[in-house]
């Protein structure tokens, strides 16, 4: 959850829409004092000073997306897949070939695409709040400390081992707590 300033969250799911949004004509702003994502803002209101006009996410970025999760995580784990999306992406409808051929595959890859996409969306609006005037907090209180995963993050690791071996406990944990329901 990001906070702003006077503590307020800000609406992640709607600036999440904003970015993604391929729209031109459609204009979303951050309220950087309700926290809220808006559109159709009024004339009266002060761009740059309450108001922050959000980014659309040019399409070419989505499909350089498209291309490194084929590349980093389809080849090794289902080939078949992989030739079947590096040629849709070189066909006239890229992005739409690349949904329908990965939507309709029996791998579950894309379910792996919804979080590939989202942790790159929620990059690029990281680095936009830190080019905004405004100081944006990222609140961690709410993740879950039993959670040895969250308990690192929580912490500030970032090493990509140590991840790991946090991911891995956190796993072994859940899988514990559902054989525990079970009996």
């Amino acid at each position: 959850m990001y906070i702003l300033p006077n503590n307020k969250s800000i609406n992640m799911d709607k600036l999440e829409e904003a970015f993604s949004d391929f729209d031109l004509n459609r204009k979303y702003y951050l309220d950087a004092e309700t926290g809220e994502v808006l559109t159709g803002i009024q004339d009266n209101y002060k761009i740059g000073d309450r108001y922050f006009e959000a980014p659309k996410l040019p399409a070419s970025t989505k499909l350089s997306w498209m291309r490194e999760f084929v590349d980093d995580m389809i080849l090794f784990d289902c080939p078949d897949l992989f030739y079947k999306l590096k040629e849709a992406l070189t066909d006239e409808n890229q992005a739409v070939r690349f949904m329908e051929i990965l939507s309709s595959h029996e791998s579950g890859w894309i379910h792996g695409w919804a979080q590939w996409e989202a942790d790159h969306i929620y990059e690029e609006i990281e680095n936009w709040f830190c080019s905004l005037p405004i100081n944006i907090e990222d609140d961690m209180s709410e993740l879950d400390d039993d959670c040895p995963l969250c308990r690192m993050m929580k912490e500030g690791v970032n090493d990509l081992e140590t991840l790991k071996k946090g991911f891995r406990q956190a796993n072994f944990k859940q899988v514990m707590d559902d054989i525990d329901k079970n009996k």
